[in-house]
This record gives C-alpha cells, sequence and structure tokens, in this order.
C-alpha cells in the first residue's frame, strides 16, 4: 500500500473531513475517489456521512454495527441540535442520454444551491435516460452511467442524495451493470439509498424518495414522500399527518414546465414542525419562484385515513 493511501486510513481515522483530507493531502475530490475506489476494491470496508453543511465522513467504524452496515437503503443527513431548519432542494426526473434532457437547466438549479447557501440536494430518479424511452436518445445504455457522473454539476459543499427509478433500472437489468454501484464509485458527492425506494433520516423523521416501479407497491414510511415518475408537481396529505409530494421533472420530456422545488423543513424536538415549498423555474435565464405553498405538520402522528388533494396551480406568484 502506498504511503498516500496510508495517510488517507489516518486521516479517516482522525474522523477528518472528505475537504480537510484534500487539503492536507493536496488532492482533488476526483484523485481522492480514485485512491477510495482502490481502497474499496482492496476491501476495506467504509461509508460516508453525509453532514448538512456539505460534509462527509468516511467512517470506518459502520462495521461494528451489522444492521447498520447492511442496511444499505438508509441515507443520513447529520444535524446538530442547535441547528432546526433545513433547507434543501428536490429535483426529478433527469433522463441524462435524452435528446430533451436539459443540462442547461440543472446547472442552473445547482448554481442557485450555491447562492443560496444550499448543500442539500434530494433526487427522486430517473437520472440516466436508460434502455427505453419515448424520444430519441444522445447517449445509449452503459454509456449514459459515464455521461451522467461527468456532466453532473459538483460542488465540494454540496451533497446529492437520491433513489434511482424505473429508466435506471432498466441498465441494470438489460446489461447487468449496475448504475448505483458504478456513480457512487466515482462520485462520492452523491448518495444512493436503492432502487424504487430510499430513505433519509434527518433528526427524529424519515423522507421517503420514491420512483415507481413495474410490479412495486408504494408505501408511506416517512412523515413526507418525494415522488418522481409523473413529471408534474402536485401535493396532499395522506391520514391527515403524511405530506405526499410529487415532484416534477427537470427535463422536458411530457411537460411542458421543467422545475425544482426548494424545500425548507422546520424543526421542533427534532420533528418537522412546517414544510415550506417553492417551485423553481429558469426563466430568462434566472431561476425563480412561481409557487410557494406552506404546510403545518399535524403530530403526535394520526391513523384518520383521509386524502386532501391541493390545487396549486392557485397559488401562482409570478
Amino acid at each position: 500500500m502506498s504511503d498516500l493511501m496510508t495517510l488517507i486510513i489516518k486521516g479517516i481515522e482522525e474522523k477528518k473531513t472528505v475537504n480537510q483530507i484534500c487539503e492536507e493531502l493536496n488532492l482533488t475530490r476526483k484523485k481522492l475517489y480514485y485512491y477510495m475506489m482502490l481502497l474499496k476494491n482492496r476491501g476495506y470496508a467504509y461509508k460516508s456521512k453525509y453532514y448538512c453543511n456539505g460534509e462527509i465522513l468516511y467512517d470506518y467504524d459502520s462495521f461494528q454495527s451489522i444492521n447498520m452496515y447492511n442496511n444499505f437503503d438508509n441515507l443520513e443527513v447529520l444535524m446538530g441540535q442547535e441547528n432546526t431548519t433545513l433547507k434543501t432542494l428536490v429535483i426529478s426526473d433527469l433522463h441524462f442520454g435524452n435528446e430533451f434532457e436539459r443540462i442547461d437547466l440543472i446547472n442552473e438549479i445547482y448554481d442557485y444551491a450555491i447562492k443560496n447557501d444550499i448543500h442539500i440536494i434530494l433526487c427522486c430518479g430517473d437520472l440516466l435516460d436508460g434502455t427505453f424511452t419515448h424520444e430519441r436518445q444522445i447517449i445509449e445504455g452503459v454509456k449514459q452511467i459515464e455521461y451522467f457522473i461527468k456532466n453532473y454539476p459538483y460542488d465540494k459543499n454540496i451533497i446529492t442524495l437520491s433513489v434511482l427509478g424505473d429508466h435506471d433500472f432498466s441498465i441494470l437489468r438489460e446489461y447487468n451493470y449496475d448504475p448505483r454501484e458504478i456513480i457512487m464509485r466515482h462520485r462520492h458527492d452523491i448518495g444512493i439509498g436503492g432502487y424504487n425506494y430510499s430513505y433519509v433520516r434527518i433528526k427524529k423523521e424519515i423522507i421517503s424518495l420514491h420512483h415507481h416501479l413495474n410490479g412495486s407497491k408504494k408505501t408511506n414510511n416517512g412523515k413526507i414522500t418525494l415522488n418522481g415518475h409523473l413529471h408534474t408537481f402536485s401535493t396532499r396529505f395522506i391520514n391527515q399527518n403524511n405530506l405526499d409530494i410529487v415532484v416534477p421533472a427537470l427535463c422536458d420530456i411530457n411537460t411542458v414546465t421543467p422545475s425544482a422545488i426548494e424545500m425548507c423543513l422546520d424543526f421542533e424536538s427534532g420533528k418537522v414542525k412546517t414544510v415550506n415549498l417553492k417551485q423553481l423555474m429558469v426563466i430568462n435565464g434566472n431561476v425563480v419562484p412561481v409557487n410557494e405553498i406552506e404546510y403545518m405538520m399535524k403530530w403526535p402522528h394520526t391513523n384518520a385515513a383521509e386524502d386532501v388533494e391541493v390545487d396549486n396551480s392557485k397559488k401562482l406568484i409570478l
């Protein structure tokens, strides 16, 4: 093992963040990810911990809890007790490789996160266009994975946590190449829980990231469920206390209004108290909020069966 890899392991053992390791060893993040991939290929076990300020910490102690080590579907955003507000961006259905992808819009939304001190992006699947499409593909099949890794934007203080959808799964099904494994080996700023569902733990809450797969059933394990796949924006309450959000597509497939959501969560005693949602569109090169709605969350949880549809079109502020 090289001296540099030994120093990287030492930094991990000393609980140094990715940014600290890169600065002390004069490494780019890309170079560090490469060495971490070499360590993983040699059997070195580690798990990434994600913080609300965008920092990443490699935890080599994760094997001490076998349940934590085996439960790859769970992602977590760590916040201090003094932090009671978390501002995130929510995106979905990027379809890299399709002629109607909008990498320009993705870059604009990502730049909005940088300018507005947002460190966490939640993505609801279909990062890739996969093996089937209603439109023409400019990048086909497995090549879409490398294309995404290269072209999805990057900032050292921004983390993207995602679920994978039916188009992503089609590559695994047809070619036996796992986009989750490949993306996370090369982009440690992207955490992927799994296919169909990923669960993001924040304080005492669970945020469910969901994307439809044929043959799967939808469950509501979290107080807030963020859904991809439908390429539109809507919200509703399920059982009076579970907020179900359909996240718009950030591409030009099956939509005339590609957009994203800025979601601000306010916590009290570790529970979500209010959820503020702003629908963001890129208009003439500027990211503009066109729709805003706020929910007061009821707790403790209730089991009453009631669905309340919300017509967001009546709340346009543009």
